[in-house]
């Protein structure tokens, strides 16, 4: 009888790029081996990673570990960041201890972790072969915003150093550090065209553009004064809060995100993986919000200016700055789609793992 494979994915709840990453390479596995059993582990809810992933697999709690505490889904909490992590660490050997003991009673063959370091730490107390997957690491996070370097960062660094490869998710940061590194091709979701049917929904006329507003999904809000141009019709979280002509709330449309953002004219957002390689694999022009104090902002502009028909401003810019960029870009064509080819590369790596 051919043995069932159990693939354990744990994933950061912190934004929703982690989930938008994992969402096609479980698919892409699932669809290529009827034997694989899957597992995520996440403190996102099962409704929220079965929205993402929407096919067959078993949801279970993830033990907490730190990330970076936020203050909205824009900014960072420095102290209480740390104060975390100090905490964690205090008795990262009980931690990792207990997380091995949980994670040993899911039997897995493989670990695949976007990209919790403890998981990775306890795999490698069971010698259970391990994948990370990420476009950045807690421990690069971490010294960002604290500027230190200690037992800490050791720490997570040998977490991150003990996994088979680190499978780093165009675009992404250097981690010169990991001799384990292996940068691979964007991952994305591809949505459905739906613009004709989201304009009848919507009643938008052909000369009205239509503008998706998003800033991922941290917890908070974020309000931001868009111009009143009659030319543009919004879809934001909260068209309550914005001072629009006409505007309809994301939660509101009986439509998947991916196929929302497939069908706009432009997005609207901050610099976060998951609408970034979106809008590029879907073709979407974007104007992305920058933070000059984010870790992962000057690796994604310079991507996103080579294969997006993209805009830069401050997060910061005023409102006309805001229109004259949003109107620049509209008034280019997009840019082709490109390829999510991280998907297929980083099925093979596990594929070629988990049957070892």
């Amino acid at each position: 009888m051919k043995k069932r494979r159990n693939l354990l994915v744990d994933v950061s709840a912190h934004g929703l790029g982690h989930l938008a990453q994992v969402a096609p390479l479980i698919a892409r596995l699932k669809a290529a081996s009827s034997d694989l059993h899957v597992t995520v582990r996440s403190a996102y809810s099962p409704a929220l990673v079965e929205q993402f992933i929407g096919c067959d697999l078993h949801y279970a709690p993830l033990p907490p570990e730190p990330t970076l505490e936020m203050y909205g889904p824009l900014s960072v909490n420095k102290d209480a960041t740390e104060a975390a992590f100090r905490r964690f660490h205090d008795a990262w050997a009980q931690n990792v201890s207990v997380r091995a003991e949980i994670m040993s009673e899911f039997e897995p063959d493989l670990l695949v972790s976007d990209i919790p370091y403890v998981s990775l730490a306890a795999a490698e107390r069971l010698s259970l072969p391990a994948v990370a997957l990420c476009c950045y690491n807690w421990r690069d996070a971490r010294q960002f915003f604290t500027k230190t370097h200690d037992r800490i960062g050791e720490q997570i660094e040998r977490a991150y150093q003990s996994a088979c490869v680190f499978l780093q998710t165009t675009p992404h940061m250097p981690m010169e550090y990991l001799s384990n590194r292996r940068s691979i091709g964007p991952l994305a979701r591809i949505g459905a065209r739906r613009g004709a049917e989201l304009r009848r929904l919507l009643d938008v006329p052909p000369g009205q553009k239509l503008v998706l507003v998003t800033f991922g999904g941290s917890p908070g809000d974020h309000s931001f004064r868009l111009p009143r141009d009659a030319d543009i019709f919004w879809i934001v979280r909260d068209a309550s809060q914005i001072d629009a002509p006409r505007a309809a709330n994301l939660a509101d449309l009986p439509m998947p995100f991916i196929d929302v953002l497939a069908s706009v004219d432009a997005v609207v957002s901050k610099e976060g993986y998951g609408t970034l390689a979106e809008a590029a694999c879907n073709g979407v022009r974007l104007l992305m919000l920058t933070r000059q104090d984010w870790p992962e902002t000057p690796f994604f502009v310079a991507w996103a200016k080579e294969h997006v028909q993209f805009s830069e401003l401050p997060l910061d810019c005023g409102v006309e700055e805001f229109r004259q960029a949003l109107e620049f870009l509209l008034s280019r064509p997009p840019a082709p789609a490109v390829e999510r080819s991280g998907i297929a590369e980083a099925a093979d790596v596990i594929a070629a793992l988990i049957c070892t």
